[in-house]
């Protein structure tokens, strides 16, 4: 949060409130790239605006079973806010976090499935493929880079593992990539 000191926070509290302030805060870390904090931020701001608590802004404890629901629809579309913001980024892994938490894989599916499968090894890729593969965003697109980067021999143990966490087309399509590749 460099553009934005804690000075100017406090500055803007005392002189407008603390929805102007959350404001500026939110708006700082958009064009910071902070996309957790910016989570963070979003989830204060709808609390702020509900009336409820400030403290532990992404916590669903403290607010009324009546309000639960708005609360929960505010929570769900800052995490697609912040999942999206990390696709554009290119930053596949850092989106699931937030997409699978609210139960909407499809959009890292795709995002996954337009990544070339890479020839050879690396933290991104090992990454990518445990996202795909072993969390289950494209577990196809996981096995076919993993054939790539591993080999068979591993491709086929990793399929072993997880085939009863396919669907049944996902296990048909996974279990032809070793085979085609044999």
């Amino acid at each position: 949060m460099s553009e934005l000191s804690f000075e100017e926070l406090d500055r803007l509290q005392r002189e407008e409130g603390a929805a102007a302030t959350i404001g500026q805060l939110v708006s700082s870390l958009r064009s910071s790239r902070e996309y957790h904090r910016l989570f963070d931020a979003l989830m204060l701001q709808h609390r702020q605006q509900m009336g409820l608590p400030l403290i532990q802004p992404t916590s669903f404890d403290d607010v009324p079973d009546d309000r639960q629901e708005e609360f929960e629809r505010h929570y769900v579309d800052a995490a697609r806010e912040i999942g999206e913001l990390y696709l554009a980024d290119g930053d596949i892994p850092q989106a699931w976090l937030y997409f699978r938490t609210i139960r909407e894989p499809d959009k890292v599916a795709a995002a996954l499935e337009a990544v070339p499968v890479p020839g050879e090894s690396s933290p991104d890729t090992e990454n990518l493929i445990s996202v795909a593969l072993y969390e289950g965003a494209n577990p196809v697109k996981g096995l076919e880079m993993l054939l790539r980067t591993h080999g068979t021999c591993n491709t086929i143990t990793a399929f072993d593992q997880q085939v009863h966490q396919m669907t049944p087309e996902n296990r048909r399509r996974g279990a032809a990539l070793p085979v085609r590749e044999l």
